[in-house]
């Protein structure tokens, strides 16, 4: 009996809801039975080397049922307000130099009570200790700090990434401070965040109520830094949780490790709109398309799949078009949809609407102005529902065939 209990694995808090939002998108990880150093992380990326480290944002979590929260349960306004307001003003003059060393010592006692920060020695401070009330100071600092207490267990030479839990607050910050590319505290973020071991950084909300920590592992959002590539950017992933006649489905953008999930839909829908498609167009049309995926893929070029019981059923490709700026597209890009289809025999699931939905998204983090395409007469009534409108011309589009 104590044999099975030692082999049992525990997992830490948010280890196994961060690996369920990132094989959400697609990303699959598998348990590192690598035992050889004390930090191994407990997850490998499958298929490579990298492993995976969890982490979180650190705040004063666990002080349910403390003296001090269940005093406040008989206490009048007046008294509440001056318990809570006590403390802040002592940990405000502690900002400032002492005028007073008899209020500084009472100060000093009273955060060190409240919130579990030793103003003398700040290396003493512990926010999981039981203080008085639960305190979140929110802001991304809190984040670089949370990321830099994980580095200094790693060495440069480790292959690693780190997924990073933060309040909704600290990411909210974040996110809005990634929009800023003329703010200088931004640069300064990226920097300090690309002088880490991590090769990619995800960070993603997580809920506190009450006393219990909550993750959204169903529609996620997440920060995510390359740092390899020197790449930021969001990903609000909307997950399909539907059942019908038993069978489980899934969205996921694909990746050049599965381009393959692609390039098998993309040439099952020549074989069905083209009369004439022969063993030779399909030999060339793959290894083109292989190269194409290669080059362009979750670049300028974003294919989103649909899987049944794990088998690809629905696809849809969105493309950045750049062209020269003109009072349309001012910075040259917009967008185009098109490849929208999905196998015969799971049509009139929805499947379609949901991938031009995701698409759709896609478009918007990308800050495209507008997305095109090309309505055939059974698809018009899904573009028309997901918001797209005719668009009538003056031009008449021609070709010209070399």
């Amino acid at each position: 009996m104590k044999k099975e209990k030692s082999e049992k694995k525990q997992y830490k808090k948010g280890e196994l809801e961060a690996k369920e939002i990132l094989e959400l998108m697609g990303i699959q990880l598998s348990h590192n039975d690598d035992n050889s150093e004390r930090n191994i992380p407990d997850f490998k990326f499958v298929d490579t080397d990298e492993c995976l480290e969890v982490t979180h944002t650190k705040h004063n979590y666990n002080c349910n049922n403390t003296i001090f929260e269940k005093k406040i349960q008989t206490m009048n306004n007046k008294e509440l307000c001056k318990a809570y307001n006590d403390p802040c003003l002592a940990y405000d003059r502690l900002k400032e130099k002492p005028k007073d060393i008899s209020q500084y010592k009472k100060d000093v006692k009273t955060v060190k009570e409240h919130y579990g920060y030793d103003a003398i020695n700040p290396n003493n401070s512990d926010s999981k200790n039981r203080v008085n009330i639960r305190t979140f100071e929110y802001s991304v600092d809190n984040i670089i700090d949370a990321i830099k207490m994980k580095n200094e267990k790693h060495k440069p030479k480790d292959n690693i990434s780190l997924f990073c839990f933060v309040t909704e607050d600290e990411f909210n910050l974040l996110n809005k401070l990634m929009e800023q590319d003329w703010n200088g505290e931004r640069q300064k973020f990226l920097k300090q965040i690309d002088q880490t071991v991590f090769k990619k950084i995800f960070i993603c909300k997580f809920y506190f109520n009450y006393c219990e920590i909550e993750y959204d592992t169903k529609n996620p959002e997440l920060i995510v830094i390359d740092n390899e590539n020197n790449k930021c950017f969001k990903i609000i992933k909307k997950c399909i949780d539907i059942t019908q006649k038993g069978a489980k489905h899934e969205i996921l953008y694909v990746k050049k490790e599965n381009k393959n999930l692609a390039t098998d839909l993309r040439l099952e829908y020549f074989k069905k709109t083209y009369k004439t498609f022969t063993n030779k167009d399909e030999i060339t049309i793959r290894k083109n398309l292989d190269l194409y995926f290669d080059c362009h893929l979750n670049d300028d070029c974003y294919v989103v799949i649909i899987r049944e019981d794990s088998k690809p059923v629905s696809s849809a490709i969105l493309n950045v078009i750049c062209k020269a700026p003109n009072k349309r597209f001012p910075d040259g890009r917009y967008g185009e949809i098109y490849g929208v289809y999905t196998t015969p025999n799971k049509r009139h699931n929805g499947y379609a609407t949901k991938l031009i939905q995701e698409l759709l998204i896609k478009a918007k983090e990308l800050n495209l102005p507008y997305v095109e395409l090309d309505a055939s007469v059974d698809g018009k009534p899904i573009y028309q529902k997901c918001g797209f409108v005719e668009e009538h011309s003056d031009y008449t589009k021609m070709k010209y065939y070399c």
